[in-house]
């Protein structure tokens, strides 16, 4: 265990003696330093090994890590890598003279919390005027929308596509995918009479209510796209567009003419 000269005497049947001398030399073994034991978020960059990763025995070292997978140089004394999946990296340093020794380092990957959008209340696509509410999942410690909002729920009212970046209970950060909300504007039919509405008795108007709508309902409760009035009375009409948006049109009130005798 330690440096030690041996010495040996030989001596022959006439007497006659002779002896020599060996002498063992026991280096001292290097100290590696693999790091410290870290967890870290997704894809994080770290640097393995300590400062130094060698020390002591006869210096000029070599270093070989394993598992090579991903390191940056694994002959180098402090590569680095990014964490993907938790592994336990083992460091083997050689002296000038031959000399080894090894240590390892557990790196810890976090699991990813990825948000996902999901609409908590309303319909996508909507229509103007109503509320789309998205939720981006709760157990975060923050959110970050695309839209500048900072909460878990976010109020759309417009045609927006949104994403969210969160923060979890590690202080790791992730980015949702993103998700197109779609308001459709609201149909605006505008009745126009092809006539007076101001009708002497037996006399008739049609209301247009115009548009190619998917569907018509009259304040008379008609389903055409036409109405024919031949009484005194206002009427407007309520459509649906092809993206099941409803409109309600301009009133247009029809009166009887007063005879005079």
């Amino acid at each position: 265990t330690t440096t030690t000269t041996y010495t040996v005497r030989v001596r022959d049947t006439f007497g006659c003696e002779d002896e020599d001398e060996v002498r063992v030399t026991v280096f001292e073994v290097p100290t590696a330093h693999a790091g410290r034991d870290t967890a870290v978020c997704y894809a994080t960059v770290v640097r393995l090994g300590g400062a130094p990763t060698a020390s002591g025995g006869g210096g000029s070292y070599t270093y070989s890590w394993t598992p090579v997978e991903g390191l940056s140089d694994a002959t180098a004394p402090n590569p680095e890598i990014s964490v993907v999946t938790s592994a336990t990296y083992t460091v083997r340093v050689r002296d000038i003279n031959g000399c080894e020794t090894t240590d390892e380092v557990v790196v810890t990957a976090y699991p990813r919390n990825i948000p996902v959008i999901s609409i908590a209340s309303g319909n996508n696509p909507a229509c103007e005027g109503d509320v789309v509410t998205l939720d981006a999942g709760s157990g975060f410690r923050s959110y970050q929308w695309s839209n500048g909002a900072t909460t878990q729920l976010v109020a759309i009212t417009t045609t927006q596509t949104l994403t969210v970046m969160t923060v979890d209970v590690n202080g790791c950060s992730e980015v949702s995918e993103a998700l197109t909300v779609v308001v459709n504007s609201r149909p605006r039919p505008v009745v126009v009479a092809d006539g007076s509405t101001m009708l002497c008795t037996g006399e008739t108007v049609t209301l247009d209510a115009g548009g190619d709508y998917q569907s018509y309902l009259w304040s008379n409760g008609s389903n055409e796209r036409t109405l024919t009035v031949s009484e005194p009375g206002n009427f407007f009409v309520q459509v649906w567009d092809g993206n099941g948006c409803s409109g309600t049109s301009n009133i247009v009130t029809v009166i009887r003419r007063s005879v005079s005798l």
